[in-house]
């Protein structure tokens, strides 16, 4: 049990999940039926990218100009896991790759709601997001520091009961 709890491979399951949640909750908005009525109109007449305004939604692009307070909170919430994934899985890796790739899939998540058509593409959440992951950076060090060679046992029984935790809310909300 011990070698399982300690094994990099549960930590990539357990960050595959993670990351399909986080899809779910950002790009989704936990209703994949908002997926299905994006506006893709654009991929059969690309020529309507040329007129802003048909099929393409505005991006926010001055922080915090619609603030609230609990989607600020959330948006950081939701990448501080990223930091510890990303510490678990490249031990060596400064703190910097952790929050240039959860910089990049923030990036990438504002792009598909953008491109879908679905959810407000925010510099906010860009942000916030990346915030998170500096936060989760600076708690995984100080984790490891403490925890040392037992870091990927504790860190993955913590992400274990996270996840579950997640899970079953989702499915609460669901059924």
């Amino acid at each position: 049990m011990k070698s399982f709890l300690n094994s990099r491979k549960l930590t990539f399951i357990l960050f595959f999940v993670y990351l399909f949640i986080l899809s779910w909750i950002i790009v989704a908005k936990m209703d994949w039926n908002l997926l299905k009525s994006s506006n893709l109109s654009w991929i059969n007449h690309p020529r309507v990218l040329l007129h802003p305004g048909i099929t393409w939604r505005t991006v926010n692009l001055i922080p915090y100009s619609h603030f609230d307070i609990v989607e600020v909170l959330l948006n950081i919430l939701f990448f501080i896991p990223f930091s510890f994934y990303i510490k678990m899985l490249y031990p060596k890796s400064s703190g910097f790759r952790a929050i240039i790739l959860a910089f990049i899939l923030s990036l990438t998540y504002e792009s598909i709601q953008y491109v879908l058509t679905i959810g407000f593409p925010d510099v906010t959440d860009l942000i916030d997001n990346t915030l998170g992951a500096i936060l989760g950076v600076i708690i995984i060090n100080i984790i490891s520091v403490i925890f040392r060679e037992k870091l990927r046992i504790y860190m993955n029984v913590i992400l274990i009961l996270f996840s579950g935790y997640i899970i079953y809310d989702i499915l609460y909300l669901i059924i």
